[in-house]
């Protein structure tokens, strides 16, 4: 794992009356009980616990103490990237390994069934991470598989992929307030793909149920760089923001409108209750951490303020009491 990722968990209550608000911090790191300063994601469940991907394990924060869970707890991979909470607020998680998820009854945590149809994906597709995912109602997965868009494994072991589409395409899934975002990339011939020149081909957006979907054909307007690095959600208004490396783009009405480049990748973002809008940027020689927008609209505006700048900032959560 590449330095490039390496952060600092910080739980973070803003001042948001005011039009230039004030960051307050609170640090934590191995010295308080977490298992890595390296965390990828972030969540908080139904009961108010804090969860924290590390790439040492699992880490659940009660507002004082930090339990941590890894092999002994049935987490076979360590590595833990992604957080996802169910109907049932079991918490899911994706691993090098495949899929996990805590059982808050037995308090342990157990490998998902049907890993090994995700791992016959990922074999195809020269991966081996599952980087965004999401579980509905019926226990239904939906994981994005990198040379294939997104793959759907139904309770019972059934699966299936969501549409064969062009290369270079774009999913955009929304499902029960979910957002999962998914690239189609072709298998490289010879070695790695150098994707410097290479363009987001179409979008294709689908909404609450699998039938209800749109595309969008992107030919010169805009023109969207192809990027590793996507982040996306949607947004109070309906907007849905997302953005492929250091480009933020805002679709609404089925169209794609270009934001703004910001000067370092994106890897996060959220909107707050006030409808503030949070970005999270990377940092590798130079500054990264926290772009703020009071609003959707001031998106347009003025340039964001910035926030912490001498972290990367891999995920931005606001907690209950805001």
């Amino acid at each position: 794992m590449s330095s490039y990722w390496w952060i600092i968990l910080l739980f973070c209550p803003m001042l948001l009356g005011a039009q230039n608000p004030q960051l307050g911090t609170i640090h934590f790191n191995i010295n308080n009980g977490l298992p890595s300063s390296e965390v990828h994601d972030l969540l908080q469940d139904q009961k108010g616990y804090i969860w924290i991907a590390t790439d040492n394990g699992l880490s659940r924060f009660n507002g004082y103490h930090f339990q941590n869970f890894g092999p002994k707890s049935g987490l076979l991979s360590n590595a833990v990237f992604s957080l996802f909470s169910d109907h049932e607020d079991r918490i899911w998680m994706s691993t090098f390994g495949g899929l996990y998820f805590y059982d808050p009854i037995r308090d342990t945590i157990q490998a998902y069934l049907y890993n090994h149809i995700i791992d016959e994906y990922n074999t195809v597709s020269n991966s081996d991470l599952v980087k965004s995912f999401f579980v509905d109602k019926q226990e239904t997965v939906y994981s994005s598989v990198s040379a294939f868009g997104v793959a759907i494994i139904n309770c019972d072991g059934t699966h299936r992929l969501l549409e064969k589409v062009e290369d270079y395409s774009l999913f955009i899934f929304q499902q029960d307030h979910h957002t999962l975002i998914a690239p189609f990339t072709p298998l490289p011939n010879n070695g790695a793909k150098d994707f410097s020149r290479t363009k987001v081909s179409q979008l294709l957006l689908y909404r609450s149920k699998e039938t209800d979907h749109s595309t969008i054909i992107l030919d010169k307007d805009p023109l969207i760089p192809y990027s590793h690095y996507q982040s996306a959600s949607t947004l109070a208004s309906d907007h849905l923001l997302f953005s492929m490396d250091h480009n933020l783009y805002l679709i609404h009405q089925n169209k794609v409108e270009f934001i703004g480049a910001l000067p370092k990748v994106i890897l996060a973002q959220t909107q707050t209750e006030d409808q503030a809008i949070y970005l999270g940027l990377s940092k590798n020689q130079e500054e990264g951490g926290v772009a703020y927008y009071p609003s959707e609209d001031a998106l347009y505006e003025n340039p964001p303020l910035r926030y912490l700048n001498e972290y990367s900032v891999t995920d931005i959560l606001e907690d209950r009491k805001g």
